[in-house]
């Protein structure tokens, strides 16, 4: 787990101006990870579907067509995003339990508020299921990491009578395979995709320097002839 810790060190140090953003009007169901370009399936889509039904659909003519399956330094890239986008500190930032491979932060929301660092985020990405009869929201899937399956958990709870720390947990610490045949409601599969490059218009700024441009060498070429 080595290499994941050292990750860790990397994302909290260089992913200051990262932003995840809704991509719902590129496509539909999305988000976007603006340091990376990568665009992933909100949670919640391909929640109930078997893990095995979802890579079927994946294939031409699959209604998953054009997604693929992340690979663990994209998930875990994404994941430090998520947890410290805008340079948001967390109460518990990714601190590495005592089993190699688990990875999560925390953060609290004030007593009768729902106010962590991530709750922006968390509006953005989708979820599974809610629990705790609609107090919380819970975000599960599956992705292919270090030994077979691994899981990506994130829980947002609302408002409540008593203070409750969101959290987000990487388990990448033993096999998740015997999930790969659930139809779980709460359990869905990570799908990436790279964003659709669309040329931008010039912006006014660009327009006006090169009218400026323009009228400079046109004035030279005036003064030497």
């Amino acid at each position: 787990m080595r290499t994941l810790t050292l990750l860790f060190l990397v994302l909290c140090a260089f992913n200051v101006h990262s932003a995840i953003i809704n991509y719902d009007d590129i496509i539909d169901n999305s988000f976007y990870d603006t340091d990376t370009e990568l665009v992933w399936i909100d949670f919640g889509v391909t929640n109930s579907r078997q893990y095995v039904k979802t890579v079927q659909q994946l294939e031409t003519g699959g209604i998953y067509e054009g997604w693929r399956l992340p690979t663990l330094e994209e998930v875990m890239t994404m994941v430090g995003h998520i947890a410290y986008a805008g340079g948001q500190k967390a109460d518990v930032e990714f601190a590495e339990t005592d089993r190699s491979g688990i990875y999560e932060a925390q953060d609290g929301n004030s007593l009768g508020e729902d106010d962590s660092v991530w709750d922006s985020i968390f509006d953005v990405i989708g979820y599974n299921d809610t629990y705790a009869g609609g107090l919380a929201t819970s975000s599960e899937a599956l992705f292919q990491g270090t030994d077979g399956l691994s899981t990506l958990i994130i829980s947002d709870w609302g408002a409540t009578d008593f203070s409750v720390n969101d959290y987000i947990t990487l388990w990448d610490h033993r096999n998740f395979d015997s999930s790969a045949t659930s139809s779980y409601k709460g359990l869905s599969t990570l799908l990436v995709r790279e964003a659709r490059v669309s040329v931008s218009e010039p912006s006014g700024f660009a327009l006006f320097l090169g009218a400026l441009l323009f009228v400079i060498a046109r004035k030279v070429r005036v003064s030497g002839s």
